[in-house]
């Protein structure tokens, strides 16, 4: 399978990859009406985004997204324009379409100004999220851990590869707790070494995975 490009989230300027999350997904285009559709085998969900957590809250900065029909609407004040067009494409060709259905405001890309639709990006967006849930970020790869943490989970983004990570809960899109959890998940990672020492296989290996286990809190 194609490697997927993964959305960016940004706290204090650092950049985190999601490991896990409780609740629904922090956005859904589907709540604005818009139906995505994979535009290449590195985007199978049809869009990706750009998010930031502050101390306060949540915030979708940075949407790329391909609409089935072309019909893209605005989300947040955000108007969309056109995506993945040349560098010398002016301001003035990259506007979409605007059009009204049944009271509601879309941009639409179709092949009438010579286009046809190539996807739409947001950008400069300040959207506060209406998320609940705790989101779990990790970024800093422990390399000594990911190789032989990796090969025995089978998932490629275990918590336990990271040495940064950090619990956020948030309630309607506020921050209302950042836990980090990084001291905690050294502390695992070296219980699990340890466990290993004189038989890397069998099924002392196989407990020492469940001491790398962490909930999110």
């Amino acid at each position: 399978m194609t490697e997927q490009i993964r959305d960016q989230y940004f706290y204090k300027g650092e950049s985190y990859l999601l490991l896990e999350n409780t609740g629904p997904d922090l956005f859904s285009p589907q709540d604005f009406g818009m139906e995505p559709f994979m535009f290449h085998t590195a985007c199978s969900c049809g869009f990706h985004a750009k998010y930031e957590i502050t101390d306060g809250a949540i915030y979708l900065k940075e949407l790329t997204i391909y609409d089935r029909n072309g019909r893209y609407a605005p989300i947040g004040g955000a108007v969309p324009e056109r995506a993945n067009m040349r560098p010398d494409v002016s301001p003035k060709e990259r506007e979409l379409k605007k059009v009204v259905e049944d009271d509601k405001v879309f941009y639409f890309a179709d092949r009438s100004d010579g286009y046809g639709n190539h996807g739409a990006q947001y950008s400069n967006m300040n959207y506060q999220l209406p998320f609940s849930g705790i989101i779990r970020l990790g970024k800093d790869v422990d390399a000594e851990s990911t190789i032989e943490v990796n090969i025995l989970t089978l998932v490629v983004n275990y918590a336990a590869s990271y040495k940064t990570i950090l619990d956020i809960a948030i309630e309607q899109g506020k921050v209302v707790r950042i836990n980090d959890r990084s001291a905690e998940m050294e502390t695992k990672r070296r219980a699990y070494r340890e466990a290993l020492e004189g038989n890397p296989k069998g099924s002392r290996k196989t407990h020492a995975c469940y001491l790398l286990q962490m909930e999110l809190q």
